[in-house]
């Protein structure tokens, strides 16, 4: 059952998923957060943990190498996959991607991933400033073609000529850049009670 409070935010995120990749995600992250002007959700950013999950997303999407599923098996607690991201509204990306840093750097978390088409991702790095590291891995097809938690296997994101890439990030490294988007989004340094 999905709380209530999560509710608009995913709907917002559905909707915006749906007109672009004529599909969207009928799962839920572990950790949503929301930006609103107006009452209206304006973005959104998801975080699946990954000490609440015996994989993540990218690990069930990518043909990752043995080194690679090694690294998530032994970091499984200090990682988490960045996703669900939807926005119409720069102030709004700048608040919840500042929310989903200041969770992850008080919760423990050590690195993060996540998979987004080039435009996305380097969107991230080049306007948001966030050290991103992409890596081209292929995407597991059969799975793809198959998928249940989608609304209809995506086969729209996955399988185009601008594939996601696997991105990765060290949370400890982004102190500067979450204290600069705390300052830009005109929100305080958030703290969560964990």
């Amino acid at each position: 059952m999905v709380p209530d409070d999560m509710v608009p935010g995913l709907d917002f995120c559905a909707e915006r998923y749906q007109a672009t990749y004529n599909t969207h995600w009928v799962t839920r992250p572990d950790v949503l957060f929301t930006a609103r002007r107006s009452g209206r959700v304006v973005s959104t950013v998801g975080l699946e943990l990954g000490s609440k999950r015996a994989e993540i997303d990218a690990e069930h999407y990518f043909l990752l190498s043995p080194g690679m599923r090694a690294f998530l098996d032994g970091h499984r607690s200090r990682i988490a996959e960045f996703g669900r991201f939807a926005s119409d509204d720069w102030a709004g990306t700048r608040a919840v991607v500042h929310a989903s840093i200041a969770f992850m750097r008080q919760s423990g978390i050590e690195f993060f991933f996540a998979f987004a088409p080039p435009g996305v991702y380097l969107h991230m790095r080049d306007h948001l400033g966030i050290p991103l590291c992409s890596i081209d891995v292929p995407v597991n097809q059969l799975v793809v073609q198959t998928d249940t938690s989608w609304s209809v296997p995506p086969i729209d994101y996955f399988l185009r000529e601008q594939a996601p890439h696997v991105v990765v990030g060290i949370v400890p490294f982004l102190d500067v850049v979450d204290h600069r988007l705390a300052l830009e989004s005109g929100t305080s340094p958030l703290s969560f009670l964990i």
